[in-house]
């Protein structure tokens, strides 16, 4: 059973914006396999909120439909305006996911890994180059580019 809990930490009245919201969000996998039954949910801006439950409970589906990463089967999923089916683009400028484990791809030097995931995050046309080109240029990437 997946378990949404959240706290507004600041007076609901103060702040009435959106950030978040599904409605009938499905995702079934391959096999007819069940992941996520219709969730609804409604997240507020300055809001702390948790998502928890047991392993197999959806948790990294839901996030990872939210985050763009894994494609709903039906329903929707609204981030800060942007709906994620049909405008992942914009839904992924304006989030951030920390990862529980590295994934980092060991084989990869600092600058590809960098240029890598600005490539997944970004589109094409606005790759960050002047901002890699900074960090190529700072001596720990340079560093750590040869390969062990």
């Amino acid at each position: 059973m997946l378990t949404l809990l959240n706290q507004n930490i600041q007076n609901r009245q103060k702040t009435e914006e959106i950030i978040i919201k599904c409605s009938q969000l499905t995702k079934i996998f391959p096999g007819n396999i069940l992941a996520i039954d219709h969730v609804y949910l409604t997240i507020y801006r300055e809001e702390i909120f948790g998502l928890l439950g047991p392993n197999g409970a959806g948790k990294t589906t839901t996030i990872g439909m939210l985050t763009t990463l894994v494609i709903p089967s039906s329903g929707k999923a609204i981030v800060t305006g942007s709906d994620v089916m049909k405008h992942p683009a914009l839904v992924k400028q304006v989030i951030g996911v920390v990862s529980q484990s590295n994934n980092l791809d060991r084989s990869l030097t600092v600058w590809e890994n960098l240029y890598y995931h600005g490539r997944f995050l970004v589109s094409v046309q606005k790759m960050p180059g002047r901002l890699l080109i900074k960090l190529w240029k700072n001596s720990i990437c340079q560093k750590s580019t040869s390969r062990s």
